[in-house]
């Protein structure tokens, strides 16, 4: 019927590391190789997370979960998209609208 189907033509994107709650530098961001998101981490913010993060935090499996949909990250991947929009987007810009 009508109304079936849901297309997103666009969506809000925080610029800040939900870890750190900064804005992502232009070149450290990342998510992990499973996350589906777009929101990325700050790479910096990741390492130091995982660093200091007790064992009884640790997933199954030996992964720490995304801080962002709770997958288990075993590694982060950069993510080319993301900086491009860090780079472009407003110095003052905490988020921004993407195209889907």
């Amino acid at each position: 019927g009508r109304g079936d189907d849901v297309v997103v033509e666009s969506q809000q994107v925080s610029l800040r590391c939900p870890i750190s709650m900064s804005r992502i530098e232009p070149g450290r961001a990342c998510k992990g190789e499973n996350c589906r998101h777009m929101q990325c981490m700050d790479i910096a913010s990741w390492r130091s997370f995982v660093a200091t993060a007790p064992p009884h935090k640790r997933e199954e499996g030996g992964g720490l979960a995304c801080p962002i949909c709770s997958r288990p990250i075993k590694r982060v991947l950069c993510d080319e998209r993301f900086d491009r929009i860090l780079r472009e987007a407003p110095p003052a810009a905490s988020s921004v609208t993407v195209d889907a």
